[in-house]
């Protein structure tokens, strides 16, 4: 007979890991949110942006962005709390869309992306339709996974899609093409450690440390020589 060592406490998964028990074993994973530090093998929490000009800049393609109302709004202040809807992509006097519409956030440096939730309208009915078929995740321009050609989706609902832990500059979406895109509210979960501004670094006192999304570099700066992680004076 199995014992569930979730149940019977016998797992030693650690702070912030679910146990999910198997046949004669378990299996720990970071709860929600959360992702397992490489180095670490904690559950450490994931970052969110949502709009924050500090951590990534975002455009629409085409450039055009208007309310439901036909009101226009600056791009920066999209993401926010109120839920307002937003056509991405113009549109030509058929209803038809003037380019094949995307969405891409820029991050000031490489992350190690997660998932994204979008939100495309939090009321009513879908008013286009079409919108979220065929719609692609990319990283780096390098397509992850899209939705189904029958996709379908109520519009208050979450839409869900994963990275699987990437690393990354840019994350674009790419909507159906011919139709405008809804937008309500959009999510970006990622991780990205900061060895260098937190201490948590092995390079030289002299040495100069960069940050990567996974870890970090050393390098020995101008007078000095060596490999970054012991530099030596001229």
């Amino acid at each position: 007979m199995d014992i569930d060592e979730c149940i019977t406490r016998q797992d030693d998964c650690g702070e912030h890991f679910d146990c999910i028990n198997e046949l004669g074993s378990f299996r720990c994973e970071c709860i929600l949110n959360y992702h397992l530090h490489a180095v670490s093998e904690k559950c450490e929490p994931m970052y969110v942006w949502h709009g924050n000009a500090t951590q990534a800049s975002w455009k629409a393609g085409g450039g055009f962005r208007t309310k439901l109302d036909g009101t226009a709004f600056d791009f920066y202040n999209m993401f926010d709390d109120d839920l307002d809807t937003f056509w991405l992509g113009e549109l030509r006097s058929n209803g038809t869309a003037v380019s094949r519409n995307n969405l891409e956030v820029t991050f000031s440096s490489e992350v190690i992306f997660h998932k994204l939730e979008l939100v495309s309208r939090p009321w009513g009915a879908q008013y286009i339709r079409d919108t979220y078929q065929n719609m692609c995740l990319l990283a780096d321009s390098v397509p992850i996974m899209c939705t189904a050609a029958d996709y379908e989706t109520d519009v208050r609902e979450v839409i869900r899609m994963s990275g699987g832990g990437i690393p990354a500059t840019v994350i674009e979406l790419v909507f159906q093409h011919g139709v405008p895109a809804q937008v309500a509210d959009l999510k970006i979960y990622y991780s990205g450690d900061d060895e260098c501004g937190d201490g948590t670094h092995t390079c030289d006192v002299h040495a100069i440390c960069t940050n990567t999304a996974r870890a970090f570099t050393c390098a020995c700066p101008v007078g000095f020589t060596g490999d970054g992680f012991t530099c030596t004076g001229k």
